[in-house]
């Protein structure tokens, strides 16, 4: 739910304590700039985290952690 809110521009609230205090490492990049590579999600409350790579067209995006191919 954090990475899905994320990739879609959306408020970032903690999915485990509601907390909307979220860390995002690198910086969201100016409108319109391409955003590629690793993305990380830390909640300062809780301490959780979520990482995801982003691409540069959403279309393309591949599940990389447990992918068979």
């Amino acid at each position: 739910m954090l990475i899905a809110a994320d990739r879609d521009h959306k408020p970032l609230v903690c999915p485990s304590c509601d907390c909307t205090v979220i860390e995002r490492t690198p910086r969201r990049p100016p409108r319109g700039a391409p955003e590629l590579g690793r993305i990380t999600l830390h909640c300062s409350a809780c301490g959780r985290s979520a990482v995801y790579l982003a691409v540069a067209n959403p279309g393309t995006q591949h599940q990389v952690e447990g992918s068979k191919e």
